[in-house]
């Protein structure tokens, strides 16, 4: 009876799924024309849950290219309620981001202008990659915005504060070991110490974006001095939030309950220091409270009592912590990059930006670029053959017709020539008669 106990526990205690991971995604229309269809007539959009292969067609939509064949009829109809229903008018290029760290970023700015606005959708991220199907390298422009920051000097970082409105003050004594001041909104000035590794690599990941962001514009204005300019995409990931997620968050829970009936004794030893989600251990006490609850209430309660004491101190660490600040300065910086790639575009970009409440690993991202017709070496070296052949052959046929014109004209000059003589010599021989 006391392994069977012993198992029953250990069954409820690591039985039960994690829930699906989710997230959501924001369409951000330009600021004057409207390629998505606005937030107040859509709101079957906003309840029912996208999938990433729909948001990848979404973005080949947006930069004027077809959907793929794979699209399901359900999925269809999600494009519809996002975009607008034109195929003429579309950006034909489209800013896309990754932000792992943040699942909505409304709640922790709900003021903020740019999402504000913006067409919202939850996101079913799934555990597998979506594809964004491009047809032909010449005619989309692929520009990353993960290409690492390299060298840099303390002299980006003052020109980055100051394109945020803010300043950097650098130690005299210790170089990037300044303070870096940002103000925000309703919020009092960020402080960002770079003598702190954490927000060093905060800063650091920022700049990244910004320094990829503006060689991204330097090019399309390249681009747009062309005779045929392609769609281009921007594309990009970022990582440096680190939020503790309630579902993920991990601790070490070192369960010494004094019992008084034997069968209790066991308990400790099963979960003496056991790292588990608190979602697992949440289902676990729901689950021995139904199942034990004459039995086991004096234990129970407190389970139930440490899980909201864990939840009141994230909270209280969530208002206070660095976390919150960092993600309104994100929010700001994006604000601030999406209004200059307005005015880069001339208005003809929109942005997608997914959120993803749990951190991904180094360089994993959830949406990948493929082309989906790509002409292969041979096969453009056997056209480029064939393509001589047959104007030479048009050229040997031309120069024929030619030839042969110019000889019947010179026949029949000839003969010409020698019939009026002919007629002369006639009339003086008739006149002489």
């Amino acid at each position: 009876m006391k392994i069977f106990s012993v198992f029953l526990i250990s069954f409820l205690f690591f039985a039960f799924p994690r829930a699906e991971s989710t997230g959501s995604v924001f369409f951000i229309d330009s600021t004057n024309h409207q390629f998505i269809r606005s937030q107040s007539s859509n709101d079957v959009a906003q309840s029912e849950s996208m999938l990433l292969a729909e948001v990848g067609a979404t973005v080949s939509v947006l930069l004027g290219f077809a959907p793929p064949t794979t699209l399901s009829a359900a999925g269809s109809s999600k494009l519809n309620e996002v975009l607008i229903p034109d195929p003429f008018n579309r950006p034909r290029a489209v800013f896309m981001l990754e932000v792992s760290g943040i699942d909505d970023p409304l709640v922790v700015d709900p003021k903020n202008a740019i999402f504000g606005r913006a067409l919202k959708s939850s996101v079913d991220l799934g555990s597998s990659k979506a594809d964004i199907q491009l047809p032909d390298e010449e005619e989309v422009s692929v520009v990353s915005l993960d290409e690492p920051l390299g060298d840099y000097t303390e002299e980006d970082i003052i020109d980055f504060a100051s394109w945020l409105g803010g300043s950097y003050v650098a130690d005299a004594a210790k170089p990037f070991h300044g303070v870096m001041t940002i103000p925000l909104a309703d919020v009092d000035n960020v402080n960002l110490r770079m003598s702190e590794k954490a927000h060093n690599e905060f800063v650091s990941k920022l700049l990244a974006l910004y320094c990829n962001i503006r060689k991204a514009m330097e090019k399309h204005g390249h681009l747009s001095k062309t005779l045929r300019r392609p769609a281009e995409i921007l594309t990009g990931s970022f990582d440096g939030i680190k939020v503790h997620n309630l579902q993920t968050f991990k601790t070490d829970m070192r369960m010494s309950l004094l019992c008084a009936d034997k069968w209790h004794s066991y308990l400790p030893c099963l979960l003496g220091v056991v790292n588990v989600s608190l979602y697992s251990y949440q289902i676990f006490c729901t689950a021995f409270c139904l199942c034990f609850l004459p039995r086991f209430l004096p234990i129970a309660k407190p389970f139930i009592f440490s899980l909201k004491q864990i939840k009141v101190l994230l909270e209280q660490q969530d208002r206070d912590g660095v976390d919150k600040l960092g993600t309104r300065l994100l929010l700001a910086t994006l604000s601030k990059i999406y209004g200059s790639l307005q005015t880069a575009y001339g208005g003809q970009i929109v942005g997608v930006i997914v959120f993803n409440g749990v951190p991904q690993p180094e360089s994993k991202t959830l949406m990948n670029v493929i082309y989906t017709s790509r002409s292969s070496p041979r096969w453009l070296a056997d056209t480029k053959s064939s393509a001589n052949i047959t104007l030479a052959a048009q050229v040997l046929v031309r120069r024929t017709l030619a030839w042969i014109t110019g000889v019947v004209l010179l026949i029949a000059t000839l003969l010409g020539v020698r019939s009026v003589l002919y007629i002369n010599v006639q009339c003086q021989a008739l006149h002489a008669s």
